[in-house]
């Protein structure tokens, strides 16, 4: 019996002995970090935030946590001047392209990097790390820089919790800007949409792809031959009232009237088929209409 009870208080005591080590580890690993239970069990001071905004067929992802001012004199004080910042708290704030890009007109590879900066009161420095996962600027290293630009700060209204924003978007760029306490920093990334748009449909094996780029650079009015390329290439594999017609427009826009009324024409025989014939007739008969008071 003795024995069976001294077995028992031995199993026990190893399960809390278990227990304590792993409690420890826990807590251990907790403490080393800035914020206990990472946002877990209590909010962090610095919360997290994501962005994105299209640029193009570009998408633009940063991911970084806000810090507030609370009082604070943030540049110069909190943050030094002439000293790498992480551009946010906690851990390094990144910063995603899924094409090339142009960053205030350099050059800058599809990819994920760490967005740091160098503060001062007349210029900034913005930094693309390519070492993206790290913590805070404390392992920052300038050979791992990818890209280095230098931008001009601005004076702007208060804002509490450092933020950042795409306030302009056109097709071809976007102006991102960081905002906290009384300074906005702009910087721009450029795409080239036309490039990027031959450069997704190279190779495509489906009508779609010829269309939308045949579409785009029609909408745009701008490669009108590269459209038509694309047209025929469309035509080739998916004959159509869609394809035809849109061959028929480019054509128009490029005054070959008689290739494209040809065009619209054999786009006519297609309406009885259609799912709505009549819709159909009419709408490719005013195209020929049009065509005809364009040639003249």
């Amino acid at each position: 019996m003795l024995t069976e009870v001294r077995k028992l208080v031995s199993q026990n005591l190893a399960a809390w002995m278990l227990v304590a080590v792993l409690m420890s580890l826990f807590v251990t690993s907790v403490a080393a970090q800035n914020n206990p239970f990472d946002g877990w069990l209590v909010p962090r001071e610095s919360p997290p935030a994501t962005i994105s905004q299209t640029v193009g067929v570009t998408e633009v992802t940063i991911k970084y946590h806000r810090p507030a001012v609370r009082g604070r004199v943030v540049w110069g004080e909190l943050e030094p001047y002439d000293k790498v910042w992480r551009a946010g708290a906690n851990e390094a704030t990144t910063i995603s392209f899924n094409t090339d890009v142009k960053i205030e007109g350099q050059p800058l590879r599809a990819g994920t990097y760490a967005l740091f900066m160098i503060p001062s009161s007349a210029e900034w420095t913005i930094i693309f790390s390519k070492t993206a996962r790290q913590w805070g600027a404390f392992t920052y290293q300038e050979a791992q820089d990818a890209l280095r630009v230098k931008v001009k700060p601005q004076q702007a209204e208060l804002q509490e919790r450092l933020q950042y924003s795409f306030p302009t978007v056109t097709e071809e760029s976007a102006q991102v800007v960081l905002h906290w306490e009384k300074v906005k920093v702009p910087f721009t990334v450029s795409v080239d949409p036309l490039a990027q748009t031959l450069a997704r449909v190279n190779g495509a094996f489906y009508w779609q792809a010829g269309y939308f780029a045949a579409n785009y650079f029609y909408q745009s009015k701008t490669r009108l031959d590269e459209a038509l390329k694309w047209a025929n290439a469309a035509v080739a594999m998916e004959e159509s009232i869609s394809t035809l017609t849109l061959k028929a427009k480019i054509l128009g826009e490029l005054k070959r009237y008689d290739e494209a009324l040809k065009t619209a024409e054999q786009a006519l025989t297609l309406t009885a088929k259609s799912p709505n014939p009549a819709r159909a007739k009419e709408s490719v008969e005013k195209l020929i209409a049009d065509l005809k008071k364009m040639k003249g």
